[in-house]
């Protein structure tokens, strides 16, 4: 294969079991009523695909008394939200900001929204690139620290979530499996700290689902 075709293939979006299973934690977690978690969306002719688009049915306040593992997320959420997620190996890269941006444009033509007040835009990861913040300010958008692990821009509607902050500020939230420190919870007692098993053994039994069927694809 050429350089150029390596390189090709490398912009190819991929996905990850972490994409696979935070898809599934948030669809088990997430009533339909309130909130419509829509993973790995098409977005255009070519094979555009935006990890997650969350659309918010209800008010912030209402979900986020309801939703106690997702309360760090749902304050951000618009109308519509275009998730891009990293996985806990994973860094947020600069080039990441500029797919993520023409994801949410594309969804805004896909979902009809007139408005882009009603499109947010969502970054969460563990690791960010050197430079990251003052390469998102020399774009023009704010990098301002909200409260602990949020990040954002509230005019333009775009946040950033550190998910090693969040996880260490809330240690009995399921998100630290979507972490960078998903290590301690897998191999060791931490788990234990969980506030809510029943998610836990939901997403060791998306693991397993998961597998199987990577499995019998090989076959």
């Amino acid at each position: 294969m050429s350089n150029k075709k390596n390189k090709q293939a490398k912009k190819h979006k991929t996905y990850t079991p972490w994409h696979v299973m935070l898809s599934d934690f948030l669809k088990y977690v997430i009533n339909k009523d309130d909130m419509e978690v829509k993973s790995f969306v098409k977005l255009g002719a070519l094979p555009l695909e935006s990890d997650l688009i969350i659309i918010r049915k209800k008010t912030a306040k209402y979900l986020k008394g309801l939703y106690s593992e997702c309360a760090f997320l749902i304050p951000w959420l618009g109308r519509y939200t275009v998730v891009e997620y990293k996985s806990p190996s994973d860094t947020l890269e600069f080039e990441d900001f500029d797919i993520a941006r023409a994801y949410s444009l594309l969804a805004k033509i896909k979902y009809k929204l007139d408005s882009d007040k009603d499109m947010h835009l969502i970054f969460m990861a563990s690791s960010f690139q050197k430079g990251y913040k003052e390469h998102i300010e020399n774009n023009g958008y704010e990098y301002a620290e909200i409260e602990e692990g949020i990040y954002g821009d509230l005019n333009k509607k775009c946040f950033w979530i550190n998910l090693k902050q969040i996880g260490e500020k809330y240690p009995g939230n399921v998100i630290n499996i979507f972490s960078s420190r998903y290590k301690q919870y897998v191999s060791g007692s931490e788990a234990l700290f969980f506030k809510n098993r029943q998610i836990l053994y939901y997403l060791f039994q998306s693991i397993r689902r998961n597998k199987e069927n990577f499995m019998n694809n090989l076959a």
